[in-house]
């Protein structure tokens, strides 16, 4: 259990160092931002979760329409999202509960509609990819919304996510983790620049 918090706050420590040494290039079609999220479960087809994660993430947006004051943008835009959640908690089987913790690397492509120039509605979809024998890799759907808030001259992210995980096939023996049919929530913070 120490050796997962000293990996854990090694890769904060790590992902932080990034942020803060990274020059904030003002780029007109494009644009990149960096975070952490903190997630809960919210549904399983097969039983309770009890689950809550934490993680780190980094993104790029491709902008399609006119922007204004070259921070922010009304339209349309496409995303790339590559992160790393790391849950901890219960799962509920049938006639048993498992303690358990595992982590996940959400790889995901999408798109956000800005309706006004801070405020934007977000779909993603792609997979997410296993990093252990307690979950399997699966499709994932993210709708979110969020909103851009100007911080002097820095710009703060703020999101809310909810991540589906269509059930698949699978042995009754697998746990909802590894057959998928699941879903957890995520508030986002992030730095754009």
């Amino acid at each position: 259990m120490k050796n997962n918090r000293k990996t854990t706050n090694a890769v904060y420590l790590a992902f932080f160092i990034l942020l803060a040494t990274t020059s904030r290039a003002q780029v007109k079609s494009y644009g990149f931002s960096a975070g952490i999220e903190y997630a809960l479960s919210t549904y399983s087809a097969a039983g309770p979760l009890s689950l809550s994660g934490q993680g780190i993430f980094v993104q790029g947006e491709r902008f399609f329409s006119r922007q204004h004051s070259g921070k922010t943008n009304t339209g349309f835009s496409g995303t790339l999202n590559l992160g790393w959640l790391h849950f901890s908690g219960t799962v509920y089987a049938l006639d048993s509960s498992v303690q358990t913790r595992f982590s996940v690397l959400p790889l995901l492509a999408g798109a956000r509609y800005y309706w006004k120039e801070h405020y934007y509605l977000a779909m993603q979809a792609g997979a997410l990819v296993s990093t252990n024998s307690q979950t399997d890799t699966h499709l994932a759907l993210t709708p979110g919304i969020g909103m851009i808030a100007p911080v002097g001259e820095s710009l703060l992210e703020l999101s809310l996510q909810f991540t589906g995980v269509p059930r698949g096939f699978g042995l009754p023996e697998k746990t909802v983790l590894q057959r998928g049919g699941y879903s957890f929530a995520a508030l986002r913070i992030a730095y754009k620049f």
